[in-house]
């Protein structure tokens, strides 16, 4: 499923003020969802997040997406290294897995959303 920005920005306001929920509406519903239309429902003990806190939230949203996809990479893996640690030394080129497999961990050191990343090659 792909998101949009207004798909991210609802995402994220439902993780603020987690112990009130349905917290926020829209001072217009034609204008859609953005920032400067987001109100706190009327006698909702709630306060609106600041636009840092909702990008803050929207980042770490695209970095769980990038990690969700990187474990599911890692996951299919996961043959590779039972297969040779369960026949000792039967995987030809084991070297260039286990790197791949690094690769796939260190992914987030570089990657912020699934927009950007650039996935290591599988090795053949």
């Amino acid at each position: 499923m792909t998101m949009n920005n207004e798909d991210y920005l609802q995402l994220a306001l439902s993780k603020c003020n987690l112990d009130t929920p349905n917290w926020f509406t829209w001072k217009d519903l034609g204008k859609g969802a953005s920032y400067n239309n987001l109100i706190v429902r009327e006698g909702v003990n709630a306060k609106k997040p600041t636009q840092k806190e909702i990008d803050t939230k929207i980042a770490e949203i695209k970095l769980d997406e990038v990690r969700a996809e990187r474990n599911v990479k890692l996951s299919e893996t996961d043959w590779v290294v039972i297969k040779e640690r369960e026949e000792g030394g039967s995987v030809k080129n084991f070297a260039d897995w286990k790197t791949y497999r690094q690769a796939l961990r260190d992914i987030t050191d570089s990657a912020t959303s699934l927009e950007d990343v650039t996935w290591p090659e599988k090795p053949e």
